[in-house]
């Protein structure tokens, strides 16, 4: 074999490879954040972010890529927001995960779903400092709707959408009926894909999310039957099982 015939071998025996562990690193960091969601643990969710950041690296120009790691991101900061967990850190996370997905819109402009992030990353700051409301309050608003706008097929636009509504004071636009609706729809998107439905927290963080917007209303029966299903998706999804149902009952 000649020195070119060599050289050629190599990059195209290369080349899939390379594409195949991006591919495989996205798959086993949804499996890593899959994990901590259930378990309530923020290990496996940082072992994913390392993935996920190393992933983008590989391919800085793969807006889902950018979105995967923005949304690990996300839902890691949100459990450590708990208050059996870290608070404190979970503030630090939560600004340096805005400041990130602020940088992603930009670059991304037209990818929905970092639209979607960015408006719940804003309203989770709001949660935390309740007086930047008046400053975030619309700027989320704007890239929640603009993330509807450029995808209203996007499961995690309408899931995001529906948090607001639930999470909002009625005084500030805040509506239980409209937040039901928005979760409805996202499970409706996510069910239409059973492909997508594997290791999706999302899938089932919009069943809990609507069975408490059920029981808020004052419809524990409904809330009930969601919850269950959850269950039947998922029988290890510990805040439904151990922590909203007994609540219900």
């Amino acid at each position: 074999m000649n020195k070119f015939a060599a050289l050629l071998w190599l990059v195209v025996g290369f080349l899939p490879s390379t594409l195949l562990q991006a591919t495989d690193i996205q798959q086993k960091a949804r499996e890593l954040t899959y994990q901590g969601f259930l378990q309530g643990r923020i290990e496996p969710y940082k072992e994913a972010l390392n993935l996920l950041e190393r992933a983008y690296q590989v391919n800085p120009e793969d807006e889902t890529v950018a979105v995967e790691w923005i949304k690990t991101w996300h839902n890691m900061s949100g459990l450590l927001m708990d208050p059996a967990q870290n608070p404190d850190e979970g503030e630090k996370q939560v600004e340096a995960c805005v400041e990130q997905a602020e940088k992603f819109v930009k670059k991304f402009p037209d990818t929905a779903e970092l639209h979607a992030l960015y408006g719940s990353l804003l309203g989770m700051e709001i949660g935390i400092s309740p007086w930047k409301g008046m400053v975030l309050g619309g700027k989320s608003q704007k890239h929640l709707k603009k993330a509807l706008e450029l995808d209203n097929s996007s499961p995690l636009a309408w899931l995001f959408h529906a948090d607001n509504k639930y999470h909002t004071p009625e005084m500030w636009g805040g509506d239980l009926k409209v937040a039901i609706e928005g979760y409805q729809k996202a499970i409706e998107l996510m069910e239409a894909d059973e492909e997508k439905l594997k290791y999706n927290c999302q899938y089932l963080s919009a069943h809990a999310w609507l069975g408490l917007a059920y029981h808020k209303t004052g419809n524990s029966a409904k809330a009930l039957n969601t919850f269950e299903k959850s269950l039947e998706f998922e029988p290890d999804f510990a805040w439904v099982k151990y922590g909203l149902m007994p609540k219900v009952k």
